[in-house]
């Protein structure tokens, strides 16, 4: 077999995979037409195993007042480390950077009131890509707690900022 020519396995392959790309593109197009409420079917897909990739994906679609609605959500992706904490914390960074520093603090309490080390750090990562001041505050607060974990957070983020 030349470079150029393929076999049948590789040519079926092909064909299952563009029938169920435009299967994906037009099933799509539906969702985002005709769906009534996709703040909600986002929110179940991101709580359950085998939906949460689809809701990411949806997500990426959705507009700001929508992804503000799931703040909540986006924010819990965001303060550990996993698959998604990347595409999580760029959906937060496309939030309106006022009701970013308006809102966040008061989101990432209930996290961080239970958070542990890679809490912390994953919090004080985002953010250091939102504001300074916001970050040093983090940081102060994390070398008062009782977990010397923590307290290293803090002085790391403490050290980056100086």
């Amino acid at each position: 077999m030349t470079k150029h020519q393929i076999g049948d396995t590789d040519k079926f392959l092909w064909q299952r995979y563009v029938k169920a790309y435009n299967d994906f593109v037009e099933v799509s197009q539906e969702l985002y037409a005709n769906a009534f409420n996709k703040v909600e079917l986002v929110r179940i897909g991101l709580n359950s195993s085998d939906g949460r990739s689809a809701a990411f994906n949806v997500l990426n679609n959705l507009g700001v007042e929508e992804l503000q609605q799931l703040f909540d959500e986006l924010l819990a992706f965001a303060a550990y480390s996993h698959g998604f904490t990347h595409i999580a914390h760029t959906l937060i960074l496309s939030l309106p950077h006022g009701w970013l520093l308006s809102n966040i603090e008061s989101y990432a309490e209930p996290i961080l009131e239970t958070g542990d080390f890679e809490t912390y750090r994953a919090i004080l990562t985002l953010y250091s890509k939102i504001d300074t001041g916001l970050t040093q505050k983090l940081a102060y607060r994390a070398i008062k707690h009782e977990n010397i974990d923590i307290q290293e957070a803090g002085e790391d983020f403490l050290k980056k900022l100086s």
